[in-house]
């Protein structure tokens, strides 16, 4: 039987700083000005390109600007994405 989302979390939050992203699971996400992700340490694809406003893993906000459709944003590892500044939609988060 698989962890919990909790479980996850704290699986990933002891090792957010010593692993790579194995993408052992994802998600789909809804931007959020309030909401960090699920978990911690994710890398994003974007489905449909724009910009997205992100903090990072090591606490900077950052935008990025000009996605392509399609994108996988391998080595930035994210905490939150925001809605405001974010324009690319389908969002899936990789853990």
């Amino acid at each position: 039987m698989g962890l919990t989302p909790n479980q996850r979390k704290e699986k990933n939050h002891k090792k957010a700083y010593t692993r790579l992203n194995k993408g052992e699971f994802g998600e789909g996400i809804t931007p959020s000005d309030r909401n960090n992700l699920p978990e911690t340490n994710a890398q994003l694809f974007i489905g449909t390109g724009g910009n997205i406003k992100v903090t990072l893993s090591g606490g900077n906000i950052v935008t990025f600007k000009n996605i392509s459709s399609g994108t996988y944003l391998s080595g930035i590892y994210v905490d939150k994405v925001h809605s405001t500044g974010t324009t690319v939609s389908d969002i899936i988060a990789i853990y």
